[in-house]
């Protein structure tokens, strides 16, 4: 709960993406190709694109009047369309899962900071977990089995948690954290928005807000300059 009487929610990513297919697929007008992969954008200017794409072993051509690039920080899309970056490294997060009942206040999301590394934790789903944590460049999942005082930022149960998921877990997950600026946001008849337009370090917790606020800026620039426009949804 938040202090204006507003509660936050925690979940894992496909509960909150599968059903947002779900509902965006029965509007009128929009076709989902799921796991199709843009290839190419061999056209863009002021009049609309031309782009190929791969879906089911097959190559299709789309023509639309605007493409809106929403494929992540890596952004391949930006890259064809010729757009530039500031790209930094930053750190490399690691993530697991563990019994929620270990965390200070399992009702709440946790972000704790002060000591060796930073770490973020909140529950999923009833009993788990997910401890997100910060590790510097160069550091893997092995630094943390090797060097158990990195740890001392996190509550001694958590702590002791988090050092059990990572002899249970061989491999866990592991990604980049990057701070990614681009140059420009559009060219032509392209417009870049969430990750792929800009993104920072996910302990900022900015990437939710930033593209609900891209989308409808978004929305409002095409209500007040095309309103006639029929834009064609390209995954």
């Amino acid at each position: 709960p938040y202090a204006d009487g507003a509660t936050g929610v925690s979940l894992e990513h496909a509960a909150l993406t599968e059903p947002l297919l779900e509902a965006v697929v029965r509007r009128p007008g929009v076709t989902l190709r799921p796991r199709a992969r843009v290839t190419s954008v061999e056209h863009n200017d002021a009049r609309g694109v031309r782009l190929r794409f791969l879906h089911d072993g097959a190559e299709h051509e789309v023509r639309a009047r605007l493409l809106v690039a929403s494929d992540g920080r890596a952004s391949p899309v930006r890259r064809m369309l010729g757009i530039s970056e500031h790209h930094t490294r930053i750190s490399t997060m690691l993530g697991l899962t563990v019994d929620s009942a270990c965390l200070p206040r399992p009702e709440h999301g946790h972000k704790f900071v002060g000591g060796p590394l930073y770490a973020l934790a909140y529950a999923i789903q009833p009993d788990v977990a997910r401890v997100m944590v910060d590790l510097p460049l160069g550091a893997t999942a092995q630094t943390l089995r090797e060097r158990p005082e990195l740890l001392a930022t996190l509550p001694p149960a958590l702590a002791a948690e988090v050092r059990r998921a990572l002899e249970a877990t061989p491999n866990p997950r592991m990604a980049s954290n990057d701070a990614r600026l681009s140059e420009r946001v559009w060219k032509g008849s392209a417009v870049l928005v969430g990750d792929a337009a800009s993104c920072c370090h996910p302990l900022s917790g900015s990437g939710m807000t930033s593209c609900f606020q891209d989308a409808r800026a978004l929305q409002d620039a095409l209500r007040r300059r095309v309103p006639e426009a029929v834009v064609e949804a390209v995954p």
